[in-house]
């Protein structure tokens, strides 16, 4: 049987995409957390560039962005 795709049974495939996703400074060397953000938007107010720290947090082409490594905290719970 073949269910026809319209707007109302269409997941939102791009809403867990854009929740916001809590993510920690560490420090290159030590992997100490140095800060934690609510938002990776929130990066960008202190001059780092969140697509950047996005990239570094997935490990895609980079890991190191201004001499910090970046990952997604371990707290932060993706809900449907």
């Amino acid at each position: 049987m073949k269910v026809k795709v319209t707007r109302v049974n269409m997941p939102n495939v791009l809403e867990w995409k854009t929740m916001p996703r809590a993510v920690q400074r560490l420090d290159k060397d030590t992997l100490e957390v140095l800060q934690n953000y609510d938002k990776i938007i929130d990066t960008a107010d202190e001059g780092f560039t969140p697509s950047c720290v996005s990239r570094c947090c997935r490990a895609y082409k980079q890991t190191v962005h201004r001499g910090f490594r970046w990952r997604y905290s371990s707290n932060d719970i993706k809900e449907k």
